[in-house]
């Protein structure tokens, strides 16, 4: 249906979930897709966030139900790495960089699990 009232920015507080589902059922271009081919776009697009966003903490889930079973194609929100960088501000020193090198250290390993969960083990490696 359409909104009932305006729409106000709204943040959430740290560990908030955000479920989307059905969003696009209605939409006459939706219809005429695969669902199949839906489902890969969505997925596509969460693995790119996935990867953009795990060195902030923030674990990005992507599943999908078939036949009354739940499926998870994509979940960095359960990798400890991922994990342990949520809520962590950055810092500002006194030299403008904006962190520790332990810390730049735990944002690139975050960054380079997720992109082995993505794209397989294997490339973790050569990263």
């Amino acid at each position: 249906g359409a909104p009932t009232g305006k729409a106000t920015p709204l943040a959430g507080k740290q560990g908030t979930i955000v479920t989307v589902s059905d969003l696009f059922y209605n939409l006459p271009h939706r219809r005429k897709m695969n669902e199949r081919d839906e489902y890969q776009r969505i997925l596509s697009t969460m693995q790119r966030y996935a990867l953009h966003h795990a060195s902030e903490g923030i674990g990005f889930v992507c599943s999908k139900r078939t036949k009354g079973a739940e499926t998870y194609d994509l979940n960095t929100a359960n990798m400890p790495v991922v994990k342990n960088l949520t809520g962590r501000k950055r810092c500002n020193n006194n030299d403008d960089s904006s962190t520790t090198i332990v810390e730049e250290e735990e944002r690139n390993k975050a960054t380079r699990k997720v992109f082995a969960q993505i794209f397989g083990s294997k490339i973790e490696n050569r990263l």
